[in-house]
């Protein structure tokens, strides 16, 4: 459902350059968080650094003036450099995320899921991310993965919309720079039926069976809508 006006506004602390503010505060989405404050905003946000640093930067950004910066370390360990929103969200069974993202070269070619849906209860969520060099949907609460024929990109700005239908016979969608989304129908229930009330976003790779070079990555304008929102 909508949300009001004031509590748009709200949700919105730190998304004041001028089209990020327009964005949030007009009624078109539910959550938008831009990093326009120079910190992560306590408790708006829980931030796990595991080989791992997270912080606002003004070095980089895609619109405004700062973005959230992931900075990894070379590892064999399991890495955590994420955000999670702390507020329960009141939406589904439609579930919209969408972030800019910018990840510096070479490609990572381990598996990283980098915008995610899942609930407190559990720690299998559903997302975007990638494996091989290429962009991956990661259902680990159906059980299922599934990659797409899209490249991850590096060195530039990207657009990443990831789309949930929640139902035993759902749905999952990713898009790339707003192009035809990659669709599977899956079990997109989470374990014990408790809808995805948390969004991750950030870097995370779980599985590392040797040691891995350092990445870097950048994030900005995260929107969650319980509509389509496309990359403008």
């Amino acid at each position: 459902m909508r949300a009001a006006p004031l509590l748009l506004l709200v949700l919105c602390l730190g998304c004041y350059d001028f089209d990020a503010l327009e964005r949030c505060s007009d009624g078109t989405f539910l959550i938008c968080e831009g990093f326009e404050s120079s910190e992560i905003v306590p408790p708006v946000w829980d931030v796990t650094q595991n080989y791992a640093t997270v912080r606002v930067v003004s070095d980089m950004h895609h619109r405004g003036e700062r973005a959230l910066h992931v900075s990894t370390l070379s590892t064999d360990q399991r890495i955590q450099g994420q955000i999670q929103r702390r507020e329960d969200l009141t939406i589904g069974p439609e579930y919209y995320a969408r972030a800019w993202v910018y990840v510096g070269a070479p490609v990572p070619t381990e598996s990283v899921r980098m915008l995610s849906f899942n609930s407190m209860s559990t720690s299998e969520p559903i997302a975007a991310g990638a494996n091989e060099g290429f962009l991956w949907i990661y259902n680990d609460a159906g059980g299922m993965n599934h990659p797409t024929a899209d490249g991850l990109p590096v060195d530039r700005w990207f657009c990443l919309e990831l789309h949930i239908r929640e139902a035993v016979s759902g749905a999952i969608d990713l898009s790339l720079d707003g192009q035809p989304p990659k669709h599977v129908d899956d079990d997109t229930m989470p374990a014990g039926d408790v809808p995805f009330n948390r969004v991750t976003v950030g870097l995370s790779l779980l599985a590392l069976t040797a040691s891995i070079p350092s990445i870097d990555a950048w994030f900005d304008e995260i929107v969650i809508d319980d509509a389509p929102i496309g990359c403008d």
